[in-house]
């Protein structure tokens, strides 16, 4: 793994799999409790460990699996798309981008990429971060081709699938998709109030971004601690204080909403399951568990996420599955079949 973001992934998941380690060496965990509430809908896109993905049916059902065309160390990136799924796999350094589909043999997007980080879909196609090259590229999921939509290697795609924004020497900046106007640079981290204090500068880099209608958030860290920032629309940019965490395995806005979901964690530690409301600038905690959170996926009408804990999240071995609403209550538990989930759909 090379690359300055690319490392940030490569800690990120060992401290994800050390985190695993200790807590399996720590006790029993949680006894599991009953499956996950029978009013819930819709379908889980989770991993098939080891050999591909599926789509989960909830509450419960046959899974309908899709494999991958051969061995993958690491599945850290997936998005729905249709009846099948987009990810990006990892092999060693190096990644491939395929398109998955039940009873289908899995079908290459793109040829090989050194250092792969971001992934976001788009109409137009599947935004994914070469980080050897410091670049964004579209890649059109029909085999038209490729182009580069910015520099950087971590970035994130407007709700309406016409902008990206990507990170690059510690600033961010926004391009249409279509390359039809110049990069325009939004704000540099120097620029956020209190991040200072938080994450200092030597070694600071950007490990993840995502973008919702309230505005973008990323993660921002050193392999030491992690903060949050959190950039409106209206300009506003904040600091949402992670309390000693490591990581943050889970960043994404509510479905058609406002709030921000982020589960966070540390080696060996409790993780904790959080939404903040820009609008009020609040922070609230709705969840947490002594194993940590490996994952976490919105439901489809934003009011319940379903998280996972307990499990690796290179995929290896299966988690508890706790679906938590807004308030904070517990609607259902269940020993998860994946120990990733990547999205929940209708």
């Amino acid at each position: 793994m090379r690359g300055a973001a690319r490392c940030g992934v490569a800690a990120m998941g060992a401290a994800l799999l050390a985190l695993s380690a200790c807590a399996e060496s720590s006790g029993p965990g949680p006894s599991p409790g009953p499956t996950v509430d029978s009013s819930l809908v819709g379908r889980v896109l989770t991993n098939d460990d080891p050999n591909g993905l599926m789509y989960q049916p909830l509450p419960g059902g046959e899974p309908r699996r899709m494999a991958f065309p051969e061995d993958v160390d690491f599945a850290p990136f997936a998005v729905p798309a249709g009846d099948g799924a987009i990810v990006l796999a990892y092999f060693e350094d190096r990644g491939r981008l395929y398109r998955l589909r039940p009873g289908e043999d899995a079908r290459p997007i793109l040829p090989e990429i050194r250092d792969p980080v971001a992934l976001a879909a788009t109409e137009s196609g599947v935004v994914v971060g070469d980080c050897a090259r410091k670049v964004l590229v579209l890649a059109d999921l029909d085999g038209g081709g490729r182009r580069e939509v910015g520099g950087g290697c971590v970035g994130a795609v407007s709700p309406d699938g016409t902008l990206a924004a990507y990170a690059a020497g510690g600033r961010v900046w926004r391009a249409p998709v279509d390359g039809s106007s110049a990069p325009v640079e939004l704000f540099s981290l120097s620029d956020v109030p209190g991040l200072d204090g938080t994450i200092p500068r030597r070694g600071r880099d950007i490990f993840e971004m995502t973008w919702g209608e309230p505005g973008l958030a990323l993660t921002v860290g050193t392999g030491e601690a992690v903060a949050v920032v959190v950039a409106t629309v209206t300009g506003r940019l904040s600091v949402i204080p992670t309390l000693g965490a490591t990581f943050v395995t889970f960043l994404r806005w509510q479905p058609a909403g406002r709030l921000l979901a982020v589960a966070t964690g540390r080696t060996g530690g409790e993780g904790f399951l959080r939404v903040y409301d820009p609008d009020e600038d609040r922070l609230r905690t709705i969840g947490l568990h002594p194993r940590g959170f490996v994952s976490a996926a919105w439901a489809p009408d934003g009011e319940s996420i379903l998280a996972v804990s307990g499990a690796s999240i290179f995929g290896h071995g299966l988690g508890y599955w706790l679906h938590i609403d807004l308030e904070g209550r517990q609607l259902g538990r269940t020993r998860g079949t994946g120990a990733v989930i990547y999205g929940w759909v209708p």
